[in-house]
């Protein structure tokens, strides 16, 4: 019986990258919202070679590609809900210390120097790049809906901006619930969340 032959990969590079996002159709200037998987770039023994997995590659990837006048976002969802069958419970939300809970890539980002992060509890997104501080202003949990018209996903709809999925599909899409809140569908729910006020009080 013949053997499968192994699949094989690639080396995951910043230059591969730049060569398949710019295969996509991105390029300077453009606004792009990533959802991404690294465990789904390249296998776990290659990703151990490579500086802090390979999460370097990514973020210079888009850099390069959009450049200084583009704008990288990312979702850094804590999902801090207060009681919750959807997700964790139980966290607090701290703008400067809640992790995200949707992948390393995504904390990863949260690092980085110039990276705005939203005020919101349960869904807050990350930006990096031109405008990254308006894209994000107006999404705290004060400001209405998670994903309100006058939020960042109302602004990746009105700035022409760009979904991408890198390693994963679109059942992460979260501009899908946008849509859902924007035409008030009956099924949405409310939810509580714990906080952190601007005295460090719960």
């Amino acid at each position: 019986m013949k053997k499968k032959k192994k699949k094989e990969y690639p080396r995951l590079t910043t230059e591969l990258l730049v060569e398949g996002l710019r295969e996509l159709g991105l390029g300077r200037g453009d606004i792009v919202f990533m959802h991404s998987s690294l465990k789904d770039l390249a296998p776990p023994t290659q990703l151990l070679k490579l500086p802090e997995m390979g999460m370097p590659c990514v973020i210079e990837a888009l850099k390069e590609v959009i450049g200084p006048q583009g704008l990288i976002v990312l979702p850094a969802f804590s999902f801090c809900f207060a009681k919750s069958s959807l997700g964790p419970t139980g966290l607090i939300w701290d703008k400067k210390k809640s992790p995200s809970k949707v992948g390393v890539i995504t904390n990863y980002f949260l690092k980085q120097r110039g990276v705005q992060r939203s005020d919101h509890p349960t869904h807050s997104v990350a930006a990096l790049g031109e405008r990254s501080s308006e894209f994000v202003k107006g999404h705290a949990w004060s400001d209405g809906s998670t994903f309100h018209r006058g939020g960042p996903w109302g602004r990746l709809c009105d700035w022409d901006g760009y979904v991408l999925f890198l390693g994963t599909y679109l059942n992460t899409c979260t501009l899908i619930h946008a849509v859902e809140d924007w035409m008030e569908l009956p099924y949405l729910v409310e939810a509580e969340c714990v906080i952190l006020n601007e005295n460090r009080d719960v």
